[in-house]
């Protein structure tokens, strides 16, 4: 499971990036701490140094490729300086069956 915190220092607030996927009606959580009953299980991760892709297994039934993309550049110090990630969700069956699946994303302050 993906986790995306990070605290601002100087006003001591907390933001979290959460995320939840539901295949076929059942609720799962791929990324943050939202309160679903079951998590997503991890196949793989690799990164780079701008980006970071995780492979999940959403109960046994659908694969889901999440990739964040931070757009820095060396000699851009005005995106290096900007707090920010891209991200891409692609989910396919693993299974050869069709499926219901609804996807969501939160960022949220004061947590």
């Amino acid at each position: 499971m993906i986790g995306i915190f990070s605290t601002d220092a100087i006003s001591d607030t907390i933001t979290g990036w959460a995320g939840m996927i539901r295949v076929d009606g059942t609720a799962y959580t791929w990324m943050g701490v939202p309160g679903a009953s079951q998590n997503v299980d991890q196949s793989s991760f690799s990164y780079t140094s701008t980006m970071s892709t995780f492979i999940t297994d959403v109960g046994g039934i659908v694969q889901m490729n999440v990739t964040f993309l931070s757009p820095i550049a060396p000699n851009d110090t005005m995106r290096q300086s900007l707090p920010f990630s891209y991200v891409n969700v692609a989910v396919q069956s693993t299974d050869g069956q069709s499926h219901d699946v609804e996807l969501y994303a939160d960022i949220s302050a004061g947590m």
